[in-house]
């Protein structure tokens, strides 16, 4: 990943860059060596402690979560940088990795990749 830069661990902050190969091989790491990171965005309505121990509920925002096909992955926003979407499906039984970058909306890009491999 020779092209990425991460200044924080939120990604909130506009100076982190990437591309969309690097964050290809990014997937195909967590793919490979640590699938359980995938399996968790895959979560939705989940409740975890805050430092006082209190519970918060936290919803899913990645519109993609309740579909089969979906392996696992990262939605994005900032206004600098758009809609991004960095994730895995099975295509034809196959894992493919799908990044939109700087999208107006990530969700109608992403299905149109996805109907164009499928076909």
């Amino acid at each position: 990943m020779t092209n990425t830069v991460f200044y924080d661990v939120h990604g909130l902050n506009s100076t982190n860059l990437s591309t969309a190969q690097d964050l290809a091989k990014l997937l195909l790491y967590i793919y490979k060596n640590h699938p359980e990171i995938l399996s968790i965005t895959r979560n939705n309505n989940f409740w975890l402690p805050d430092s006082t121990g209190r519970l918060l509920k936290f919803q899913n925002v990645n519109n993609f979560y309740y579909f089969s096909s979906f392996v696992g992955g990262k939605t994005g926003y900032l206004l600098e940088a758009k809609q991004t979407l960095a994730s895995i499906f099975n295509v034809n039984k196959e894992p493919i990795a799908i990044i939109v970058l700087y999208s107006s909306n990530r969700q109608a890009d992403a299905f149109t990749i996805l109907r164009k491999l499928k076909d």
